[in-house]
């Protein structure tokens, strides 16, 4: 249970269980004059931690120590989420796996999403294919092939139930 502040030109983790707050340390030149460009999501053990400003990105383990860094090639956003030892980061118009221990790339894919909105993934094992919604905007990619098979914009959300997208 952890929660993130930037404030002025730092950025604090406060944990909720021990009410503690902490500093953490940041690249030299983290842009803290772009926190609505801010995104910080973990993975589902909590062993990695990404944090971005938009330009560049580091990832942690569980107790904040830096393991890698690099720059987003974004001018907007770059959102990011951990799955099975993989890190799925996007950034304008691209879609970059990165290994989630190290930092190696893995692959670049080039998408029509930019990295601007919140992100949702949804992985369908069954048939292949990653779901990637960033604010009214869905792409589909084949993850054998890793080619974007469809974009769909104007779209509230995909529901997997029924397999309908709700668009406006």
């Amino acid at each position: 249970n952890k929660i993130f502040i930037p404030a002025e030109d730092r950025l604090f983790v406060g944990d909720l269980d021990s009410e503690t707050l902490e500093e953490l340390e940041v690249p030299d030149d983290w842009a803290f004059d772009r926190e609505s460009t801010f995104y910080i999501t973990a993975s589902d053990d909590g062993s990695r931690v990404f944090f971005s400003d938009g330009n560049i990105f580091f990832v942690t383990d569980e107790s904040f120590n830096e393991l890698y860094s690099a720059n987003c090639l974004s001018s907007s956003r770059c959102s990011a989420e951990f799955r099975d030892g993989i890190l799925y980061m996007l950034t304008d118009y691209f879609l970059i796996l990165y290994d989630s221990d190290d930092g190696t790339l893995i692959k670049q894919i080039p998408v029509t999403l930019y990295g601007n909105g919140v992100l949702k993934m949804y992985f369908d094992e069954n048939n292949h294919q990653l779901f990637i919604q960033t604010g009214d905007q869905i792409s589909i990619l084949d993850t054998e092939t890793w080619i974007e098979l469809t974009s769909i914009e104007n779209v509230y959300c995909y529901h997997k139930e029924t397999d309908r997208f709700f668009v406006f």
